[in-house]
């Protein structure tokens, strides 16, 4: 409500084969699918009804089929600016921490996406921005101004800490750590931190009135490690990243680092897609072929 914003409140249905109705019409059994509909619907609008009191302008919708392709395609045709969804980690022996869906909207769905972990507090404590200061790839410069645009709005509003966190490696160090002389390299990876130092502080100039001096963190490490480490070990609740990867056939997908990252995070996560993103769902209008790429699960 405070962002004088409408919301729209999806739930999606299992889409049954076709022969699952076939038989159940021969058996003479109830198809579940009659009364699945309405059922779905009175709970929804049940679950929404206090937000409607409260003057906030709600709908209502049920879609049936792939959960997040009929997300993703609700974005799409609506043009939502934020999906919001509670994280779903599956099976008995978890091996990440987000549920397959969860992934597949990470790597989909043109809009941020904010996945909130069942145990999250009700206002963010501590938000965690990892940052890449590249001012000479325009795609990356604008994402990262994002993020800390987004960032620095979330911490203002729940008087949370920010930190901004960049993981660097110096160039080629694996390579010359082994052909230089050890003060060599020292003086060289030296140079290379305060080359780090100076681009980070830069690129975060203008947004100082938000970011204090001591919450900007930079760690020798890959990017892969230090940032889910640096959450656990400083109680982050909210991490906002970018999901930037390769340009491809269908667009920009979510890159590896990112990927390991948040196959270690056990935080809410708030994602957003840079600039030029095209998403491989497509809605009904556009295209038949809006299920899962071969070789995909959901």
């Amino acid at each position: 409500m405070e962002n004088d914003g409408r919301l729209a409140v999806i739930s999606v249905r299992e889409e049954h084969p076709r022969q699952f109705h076939t038989l159940l019409r021969k058996l003479h059994l109830e198809d579940p699918d009659s009364s699945g509909q309405q059922d779905a619907e009175k709970y929804l609008e049940e679950l929404v009804g206090p937000a409607r009191r409260d003057g906030l302008a709600v709908e209502v919708v049920v879609a049936n089929g792939n959960p997040f392709v009929e997300i993703t395609r609700a974005v799409l045709r609506n043009h939502h600016d934020l999906v919001i969804k509670t994280i779903q980690s599956e099976g008995l022996v978890r091996q990440t921490f987000f549920g397959s869906c969860d992934m597949h909207l990470l790597r989909k769905c043109p809009a941020p996406l904010l996945l909130i972990a069942t145990d999250a507090p009700d206002r963010y404590r501590h938000i965690l921005v990892p940052l890449d200061p590249n001012r000479d790839d325009g795609v990356k410069q604008q994402l990262g101004v994002d993020l800390l645009k987004l960032a620095t709005s979330l911490a203002d509003m729940d008087d949370a800490k920010l930190s901004v966190l960049h993981a660097w490696n110096a160039y080629a160090e694996d390579r010359l750590r082994r052909s230089l002389s050890d003060s060599a390299f020292k003086d060289y990876s030296g140079l290379w931190h305060e080359d780090v130092s100076r681009r980070t502080r830069g690129f975060i100039s203008d947004f100082e009135r938000h970011i204090r001096p001591d919450s900007i963190h930079l760690v020798h490490g890959d990017p892969g490690d230090v940032i889910p480490q640096f959450a656990h070990d400083h109680g982050v609740d909210l991490t906002v990243m970018g999901t930037l990867g390769n340009l491809g056939r269908h667009g920009v997908f979510v890159g590896d680092t990112a990927e390991r990252v948040l196959n270690q995070l056990e935080c809410s996560v708030l994602a957003i897609k840079p600039p030029g993103f095209v998403s491989p769902v497509k809605t009904h209008d556009a295209a038949s072929q809006a299920s899962p790429q071969p070789g995909e699960t959901a």
